[in-house]
C-alpha cells in the first residue's frame, strides 16, 4: 500500500495534515509518495553514505521511482530512527512500539553540469517501515517555508 493511501485511510477525521506534520514535513512544497527499486538494500546504502561520505568522495543513496526514469542522488547528512506506537489510534494510549525504527533523513541533492535548476537542493526523507514497506515520502526542504499552505501528496 502506498504511504499516501495509508495516511489518509488511518486518519479519517482529516486528511493526513497532522500525521505528515508529526513525521516532519512542511507545507508549501510537494511531498512525493514513491515506490522504491530494492528496498532491501536502501538501508546498507543509507549507512554508507552516512558514514563514508568525506568532502571529496560523495556516496550518495539514489531516490528512484520503479518503474519510472526518475534518479536522484542525495548524500544522506543526517538519520534518526523513529519507533512508532502500534494500535496508533489519535487519543488513545500506546501499548507498545514496533521493533524495527522507521527512518527520517535530511540530505543534499548531488549536483550535476546538466542541471536545470542554481540552487542546493536539501530534502528531507521518511521511511516509514523498512521491513515491509517499499514506498517512502521525500521533499524538497523549502528555503521559505509558507505556513499558511496546505499540504500535497503527489504520486509521479
Amino acid at each position: 500500500m502506498k504511504l499516501e493511501e495509508s495516511l489518509m485511510s488511518s486518519h479519517a477525521e482529516d486528511d493526513g495534515s497532522a500525521r505528515l506534520a508529526q513525521m516532519g514535513f512542511q507545507p508549501g512544497e510537494p511531498i512525493h509518495d514513491w515506490v522504491i527499486d530494492e528496498p532491501d538494500k536502501l538501508l546498507d546504502r543509507i549507512q554508507e553514505s552516512l558514514f563514508t561520505s568525506t568532502y571529496s568522495r560523495i556516496v550518495p543513496i539514489y531516490l528512484t521511482n520503479a518503474g519510472k526514469s526518475a534518479r536522484i542522488p542525495v548524500v544522506v547528512v543526517k538519520a534518526e530512527a523513529r519507533y512508532d506506537a502500534f494500535g496508533f489510534v489519535p487519543g488513545s494510549t500506546p501499548v507498545g512500539d514496533w521493533e524495527i525504527p522507521g527512518w527520517y533523513l535530511e540530505g543534499w541533492v548531488v549536483r550535476s553540469g546538466f542541471d536545470t535548476f542554481e540552487d542546493i537542493v536539501r530534502v528531507r526523507i521518511v521511511w516509514d517501515d523498512p521491513i515491509v514497506n517499499d514506498s517512502l515520502l521525500w521533499q524538497a526542504i523549502p528555503n521559505e517555508p509558507n505556513t499558511n499552505a496546505s499540504f500535497e501528496v503527489v504520486d509521479w
